[in-house]
Parts: structure tokens; sequence; C-alpha cells
């Protein structure tokens, strides 16, 4: 972490770590890569895909993409558009730069599987190879967002704004005292036994056959 700035503020790489996946030459991981496409097994596809990436640190979306079909491997890198809006969400590249604009999606078709893909989908191949070059997987900013006044870098209780009441919020009431602010897992008034008595609350008997002294 350089000093002198925030977490929001900062425009670096990330550092990405690669202690966790194995290593293998790239050519180890390009045959790996082709083995479990033929087999169709997502996960050991992007596996060996880290693999490859871990042997060779710089290569790009783009470049990965054109090698597949040169090589023939039956796996697509796809620049998608994002559709979420979340701001605590931003696109990350193999070399750890943020803000990405499009998402990548590996798949073994080049054609959206879902009809609601097609209006974020690339048109052609070359729109394709254009957007994995501003794409990155989709990964948490690791910054904070306030739920008063819904901008990054600090939480609601440090929030320097005034409290905003919203009349769509939606208002939390316990269920055993009837008081807002809090759920029954944080009551701290006595449990009411909800299968007592209905005047006094108590277990044991009906409010036909109650004793206690009903308050006025």
């Amino acid at each position: 972490m350089e000093p002198g700035h925030r977490a929001i503020e900062c425009k670096s790489a990330r550092k990405i770590m690669h202690d966790a996946i194995p290593t293998e030459s790239p050519d180890t991981a390009l045959e790996m890569l082709r083995t479990a496409a033929a087999k169709r097994e997502i996960d050991d596809v992007k596996a060996a895909f880290l693999m490859y990436v871990k042997a060779c640190p710089e290569v790009t979306y783009p470049v990965m993409e054109q090698m597949f079909r040169h090589e023939k491997i039956g796996v697509y890198l796809i620049a998608l558009e994002r559709t979420d809006g979340s701001v605590t969400l931003t696109n990350m590249d193999l070399q750890g730069n943020l803000d990405r604009k499009y998402t990548v999606t590996m798949r073994f078709n080049n054609q959206p599987s879902r009809p609601r893909e097609k209006a974020v989908w690339p048109v052609t191949v070359e729109e394709n190879i254009k957007r994995l070059a501003d794409a990155g997987e989709l990964v948490a900013r690791g910054i904070p967002q306030c739920n008063n006044c819904h901008e990054l870098g600090h939480s609601m209780r440090s929030c320097p704004n005034e409290r905003i009441e919203r009349k769509d919020q939606v208002t939390v009431a316990c269920q055993n005292c009837g008081c807002v602010g809090h759920r029954m897992r944080d009551c701290t008034a006595l449990r009411v036994n909800r299968f007592g008595c209905r005047s006094c609350g108590q277990g044991g008997h009906n409010a036909k056959d109650c004793t206690e002294i009903r308050p006025e």
C-alpha cells in the first residue's frame, strides 16, 4: 500500500497474488486448458486459465481469446456490458487494473445462452476483441458504501452528512414487544409466550380462566 492517499483515490493496479495457483509451464497449462475444454469442465478450464496467466503475467484477455481461436480450443472469452449498477463492484483485468468497462465471462459457446444477454452481447468478433481490451473480472472494490448518503469511502456510522429519513425505508418492528427499531432476536424485554394467555401472556391457562387483573 502506497501512503499519501485513500483507497478510494488509488489509481494503481491491485497486486494479484498467485501463491495458491499451481506453477506450470505455459505449454502444460495450455494443454490442460485444451483437455478441460474438450470435457466441458468449466472449473478445470478456469483453473488451467489461471495457471497460464501465472506463467505469463503480461498476457491480456484479447491475446488469450485470439490464442483460443488459433489453437481451436472450445472456450470463448466474451466481454459483456455491466447491468448490475453496483458501485461497490468493479471489473479488474489480468494485471490488476480496476474500473474496466466490460465484464469478462468464460463460455463454451460464442452465442448468448439467454434472451436477456442479447442486449449486452458483442455483435461481432471484432467488437468482442475491442471490448476485451477494456474488460476484466467482476470483483469487490474493497471500499464501503454509506447506507445514508450512498457515497463511497465511509460507512453510515461515520457519515459526515445529516441523517436522511427515507419514506420508502422498511421499518423493523419487534414481534415480541411491538417496538420499532429492533428485531425479536435483539429484544431485551421479557419474552412473551405466543401460545399463552392472551390477557397476561403467561402459559398454562386461557384468557377466560385468567386470574390476573387486567390493566385499565
